[in-house]
């Protein structure tokens, strides 16, 4: 909440924002350091941050493919923050996954929803898999049952 009137505060919709150029490497850098409760915070100002601040699809998948990096690595704050941070910036994504971007993103949430020990990865990754679902209109009981979707008349493609 505080990131967000910071952000405005700074960013006005009339004119470029610079907020997030000026902090993604300092933020960057201390994401990959110290301990997880610290780089989970950092890790959410940086999704934030990136929300608020990027405009550029580059810049954006970028961003995401960084937090996407950060799933398996570290304690359970920093890859529930790194799941979390993507499907922040999923949600403003103006840009599609192709249909095999999509299948191997929901197998690894499979694995984080079946195998990972912390309960908050599991909802975090739960949370990313009901956004795709969403997304890409899948059926989330066919996908959990394993068919793929529960449509017949379905073509297959995810747009």
């Amino acid at each position: 909440c505080t990131l967000v009137r910071i952000a405005h505060y700074y960013c006005p919709s009339n004119r470029a924002c610079s907020l997030f150029s000026q902090v993604r490497v300092p933020l960057e850098v201390a994401s990959l350091e110290g301990h997880d409760a610290a780089r989970a915070v950092v890790i959410d100002a940086l999704s934030m941050c990136c929300f608020v601040g990027v405009e550029d699809e580059e810049e954006a998948r970028a961003m995401m493919a960084r937090l996407q990096a950060l799933w398996s690595k570290g304690g359970t704050a920093v890859r529930t923050a790194a799941l979390r941070g993507w499907a922040l910036l999923f949600t403003q994504a103006r840009f599609g996954f192709s249909s095999s971007q999509v299948e191997g993103l929901l197998e690894g949430m499979a694995v984080f929803m079946t195998s990972d020990k912390s309960v908050e990865v599991r909802a975090a990754s739960g949370e990313v898999v009901a956004l795709l679902c969403s997304a890409y209109n899948l059926s989330l009981r066919a996908w959990a049952d394993g068919t793929g979707d529960d449509d017949d008349d379905d073509d297959g493609s995810f747009v």
